[in-house]
């Protein structure tokens, strides 16, 4: 019986994290649509150029945490 919950609630956190990880660490391309490796600036497929990516995030919330500072 504990075997069978313990299945469960690992098969449960599991399929949560393989929903959210990809989207996460792999952008979809606004053009056509396909996921791109987060350090790209163009899509692989396409050769368009990714409109954010997590770098220049993580960037613009320093620069914002700095402004609020200052």
């Amino acid at each position: 019986m504990r075997l069978g919950y313990l299945f469960i609630m690992v098969s449960i956190t599991l399929l949560i994290t393989f929903i959210t990880v990809p989207s996460l660490f792999f952008p979809k391309c606004k053009f056509c649509g396909k996921r791109n490796i987060i350090s790209r600036t163009h899509c692989k497929y396409c050769d368009k150029k990714i409109e954010q990516d997590y770098i220049s995030m993580l960037n613009q919330t320093e620069q914002s945490h700095k402004d609020l500072k200052e």
